[in-house]
């Protein structure tokens, strides 16, 4: 199941530093693919090595969890429980991804994120949370003083639903961007190597294409932004349009038609 086309995976990355090999069978081993839009098959269809015809861009089923108002209620309740420093609280999302190859190698440039200049322009009513990426082991050093407005939840199993109580979050090169935005909330994409990051991985398109809110290249510039909440409601429309038009809170009905000739949830 894959979202959007953002930075270039399997085969589309051949000749890059960690690409793979022409002769590689890592992803010709896939059978289908579910797509979150029609407009990314063919990014796809070069990613993998696989037939158009595999390709079924119905939607995510995973996606559905945003428009079930009730269960978003639920988990949101569930995690002010867990987490009752988050309650009332204005909740910065910081959930950058991995550099490096491969798991192995994962790694972020804390250099990049000043936890000592996020923290002293925190205000009494804002929480910051990092999210590292999965394959990433190194992390912020936060001090006990600290702790009380910057917490780390990389060890959270699910961003999701972190996402929920999020007012705005801040990622980089991340495919986080795609679930983000259908909740129309603000966002900073803040990519201090982007150069540096294109050269190495690239981008299925412009970059343009991907930020729907405030990009910022430095620390001075995403705290000047951190408390920037307008939304660029005509780029986020054209955002969800390219990438997220067959995520609709019914994929998953569709997926089971797809696959399993279920015909109960039409």
């Amino acid at each position: 199941m894959h979202f959007g086309a953002f930075k270039k995976v399997g085969f589309s990355r051949i000749g890059k530093i960690g690409g793979p090999s022409p002769k590689s069978l890592t992803h010709k081993n896939y059978t289908d693919a579910i797509l979150s839009s029609e407009s990314i098959v063919d990014n796809y269809v070069e990613a993998f090595g696989i037939p158009k015809e595999r390709m079924h861009p119905i939607g995510i089923p995973r996606t559905d969890f945003f428009f079930n108002e009730k269960l978003k209620k639920e988990v949101k309740e569930k995690i002010y429980k867990d987490y009752p420093i988050l309650k009332n609280k204005r909740v910065i999302l910081f959930a950058p991804t991995f550099r490096g190859t491969g798991k192995k190698e994962a790694y972020y440039p804390t250099e990049c994120f000043d936890i000592d200049k996020i923290y002293n322009n925190l205000k009494e009513n804002e929480i910051l949370i990092i999210k590292n990426h999965p394959f990433i082991k190194n992390t912020f050093k936060i001090s006990e003083e600290q702790s009380k407005k910057i917490i780390d939840l990389s060890n959270y199993n699910d961003i999701n639903n972190l996402l929920l109580v999020t007012d705005i979050l801040i990622t980089d090169y991340s495919s986080v961007i795609f679930e983000y935005a259908l909740l129309d909330k603000p966002i900073i994409f803040y990519m201090p190597d982007m150069k540096e990051y294109k050269n190495k991985r690239d981008f299925y398109y412009d970059v343009t294409e991907y930020t729907y809110g405030t990009v910022c290249y430095n620390m001075d510039e995403l705290i000047k932004n951190m408390k920037n909440e307008e939304i660029n409601v005509k780029k986020l429309a054209e955002f969800k349009e390219k990438f997220l038009n067959t995520c609709d809170g019914n994929a998953t009905k569709r997926f089971r038609k797809e696959f399993f000739n279920d015909n109960k949830n039409k």
